[in-house]
């Protein structure tokens, strides 16, 4: 590193670093190496202010302080003691530490950041600084540390907010791309091509959702730096930041910026979205006026199904879409018909264009009855998925697979038709769970139950009753599976439940859960924005009722499988103060105010859902000002409490990333601290419950030398779980007496 030249490191998701490279070499930058989830290279102040406002695929740049080899907690703080910090960023600057990364001796990553937390502090206060104030959501500047194996690497983190937050976003809809994964997918489709030959091209969503992709199109076509709009940066505390510098080439970027739009090319390329939702158009009008191209891209509250081509645009031309995908949003079945007559209308009227399909569900892509030219994977989140590109042919070329039909056909009454021998052997385990769970049924007066859980593994579904209505939710099939066959299995046990019941096909209602990750569980299904409880039909536990929406989420408003833990927590609720976090729709909320808590609190990020609680806590007569609802990251929140409380609910998500929370929550590596932090706020003679579903869940052995816990899990579960023992795991913990 000389005075003038430094060297970084820009990460991005796994398998990006080849584009990762292509962008910083046509940024100039030097000396270019690909790593792992990332790239490093050489360059001065202006190319680096000029890479962090061009870079539309990396999501952090970061200045690579030391590597050191360590042993334990001590040598980690030690090494981080040794650093001269003033050297790196302004002492009066309030700071964050983002550790990843895990060894025998630091098991925990909240752990390793107050380590190096500590270390730092303590470092400044030595040489006469004041003690710096440690900002967990809107630091000045971000210490990033990584652990692996034995070797610590520190590193200065010169954005602060990703990359990806361009700054322009101020609303969203019902299942938004991260900017930079909108850039990524564009780069796939062959955007920059495009570009480098076409004077005049057009660029379509169908449906546009907030506008992602439009805008990402448009910056990118004329070259406009997808980071201007925003506000800061955190290289403006870094030691060696070039204010005068910085200006000069922002001014620059603002320049540019304005002379595209009043080019010829700004003229002849047409960017165009389309979203049947006027609310979710009206968010993106926002989005496009809050990133300056309110005269680049014209929208249009319309369906799917009314697609044609614009008068306005060019002969040649690329539709990409980010379609609903039964995974966040819709139920597979409905979406078989969205898929098909999108793909029959493009063919119809798009010619000689290019089609590019963001999805992850690959049966609903097949529902197109086209074959990609092209494929690319990328994970959305948590999400495997794919960019499918199909080249659009003139219609007396194109042909349907063999077979098929261009026309759809109607749906057929399933509880009417024979049933094939496969269908025979999943009614015949349907009818003896029935008669198994016939007794607890009636005693207990069930109205949501479980009633198969996979029980033959080549059929992986569950099936719940709600009153009436039946809910089958398909497992994602292993890859080891043919799709088609996968396909296949769940119409034979959807045909299986239809006769098993003597159920209509309105009554049934059907979704494709996979393992997930984060609070996505609890995302919208359709393009119903908020709660609707007209949407809803009420269901009994109890003493309680619920509202339960089969339709718009991938859960319904109740997780049948704590039916006992919410009985045990009534029973012993009377007199007490209740804590619910990560609450969701407050059923046990609900079950515990029932059963006699003078007050409860419950916590959740959710505004859908705390207003479904909010609704639930009406629909049983009960007075808000003694039962609150709190939106809010349970995780500050526990940080900030000084209440006290006797009964606590803690049942977090596996994995959460969401956009809401000040830092990713990973179940595993995060319990300590949430368990840690609730038991603070527990009376002395309270009880924690914690449960999770994450089946490969270890409780940490240390808690047991501080807490008394009772592994409670198998009483937690009811006779309809009983075939799924590892439904969820749960603890009983009190204080030690």
């Amino acid at each position: 590193m000389t005075d003038s030249t430094f060297t970084f490191f820009a990460n991005c998701p796994v398998g990006w670093e080849s584009m990762l490279v292509d962008e910083a070499t046509d940024l100039g930058m030097h000396n270019i190496q690909a790593g792992h989830a990332g790239i490093y290279f050489d360059t001065n102040h202006e190319n680096l202010y000029r890479y962090i406002l061009w870079a539309r695929l990396a999501n952090k740049v970061f200045l690579p302080i030391k590597s050191a080899k360590v042993s334990d907690a001590q040598s980690i703080y030690d090494a981080t003691h040794d650093i001269d910090w003033p050297a790196f960023f302004a002492p009066t600057a309030s700071l964050r530490v983002d550790f990843t990364g895990s060894s025998g001796e630091i098991r925990n990553t909240q752990f390793g950041a107050q380590k190096v937390k500590d270390a730092i502090v303590d470092k400044l206060t030595y040489l006469g600084f004041e003690r710096p104030v440690v900002d967990k959501t809107q630091p000045d500047i971000r210490i990033n540390v990584r652990l692996v194996k034995d070797e610590v690497t520190w590193s200065l983190d010169l954005c602060g907010e990703s990359l990806h937050k361009r700054g322009y976003r101020t609303g969203q809809g019902s299942a938004p791309l991260k900017e930079n994964l909108a850039a990524a997918i564009l780069v796939r489709a062959g955007l920059p091509k495009a570009i480098k030959e076409h004077d005049a091209f057009t660029v379509l969503d169908p449906m546009c959702g907030s506008g992602t992709f439009l805008i990402e199109a448009a910056m990118m076509a004329l070259n406009i730096a997808p980071s201007l709009t925003r506000d800061s940066f955190s290289f403006d505390f870094w030691t060696q930041h070039n204010a005068n510098v910085w200006q000069e080439v922002k001014a620059q970027a603002q320049a540019q910026k304005e002379q595209a739009l009043a080019s010829e090319k700004a003229e002849n390329w047409c960017f165009v979205g389309y979203d049947e939702n006027p609310y979710i158009i009206k968010s993106a009008e926002n989005n496009i006026v809050a990133a300056g191209l309110e005269d680049m891209i014209r929208l249009k509250a319309q369906s799917a199904d009314a697609l044609v081509k614009p008068v306005y645009a060019t002969d040649n031309g690329l539709i990409i879409t980010n379609p609903p995908y039964g995974e966040r949003l819709g139920e597979v079945e409905d979406l078989k018909h969205t898929y098909f007559a999108l793909a029959e209308t493009i063919k119809q009227h798009f010619e000689n264009w290019v089609f590019g399909l963001f999805t992850s569900n690959p049966a609903l892509a097949s529902e197109t009855r086209m074959r990609a030219a092209k494929k690319n994977k990328f994970r959305n989140g948590p999400l495997h998925a794919e960019i499918l590109l199909y080249n659009i042919r003139p219609a007396a070329q194109a042909q349907l697979r063999d077979g098929e039909s261009s026309e759809a056909k109607p749906e057929k009454v399933l509880k009417d038709l024979p049933l094939s021998s496969d269908a025979q052997m999943v009614l015949n385990r349907l009818n003896k769970n029935r008669k198994r769970l016939k007794k607890v049924i009636k005693t207990e007066q069930l109205q949501g139950y479980r009633v198969y859980d996979a029980d033959i593994p080549e059929y992986a579904c569950a099936v719940d009753v709600y009153n009436d209505k039946l809910h089958i939710q398909e497992y994602a099939p292993p890859k080891t599976i043919d799709e088609k066959k996968a396909v296949h299995r769940f119409e034979q046990l959807k045909h299986a439940v239809a006769v098993c019941f003597d159920a209509d096909n309105e009554v049934i209602f059907t979704k494709t859960r996979r393992k997930n990750k984060g609070a996505q569980q609890y995302e919208n299904q359709t393009t119903q924005t908020g709660f609707d409880k007209n949407r809803c039909f009420t269901l009994k536990e109890g003493q309680a009722e619920f509202f339960i929406n089969l339709d718009d989420y991938l859960d319904t408003g109740l997780f049948l499988d704590h039916r006992p833990l919410r009985q045990t927590i009534a029973q012993q609720a009377n007199g007490k103060r209740f804590l619910n976090l990560f609450c969701y729709t407050a059923s046990v909320t609900i079950q515990a105010a029932l059963g006699g808590a003078v007050s409860s609190t419950s916590v959740d990020m959710s505004n859908t859902y705390l207003d479904w609680a909010e609704e639930n806590f009406r629909l049983n007569n009960l007075n808000p000002r003694d039962h609150q609802l709190e939106r809010a990251d349970c995780l500050s929140w526990l940080d900030d409490c000084r209440d006290e409380y006797d009964l606590i609910m803690l049942d977090p998500p596996t994995f959460s990333n969401s956009k809401k929370m000040d830092d990713v929550l990973d179940i595993q590596r995060d319990h300590i601290a949430l368990i840690t932090q609730s038991m603070r706020i527990l009376s002395e003679q309270g009880v924690l419950y914690f449960s999770t579903n994450f089946r490969k869940f270890k409780l940490d052995s240390d808690l047991a030398a501080q807490f008394t816990i009772e592994n409670i899990s198998a009483s937690t579960i009811g006779d309809d779980f009983k075939q799924n023992p590892k439904i969820h795991y749960c603890w009983r913990i009190t204080h030690k007496t």
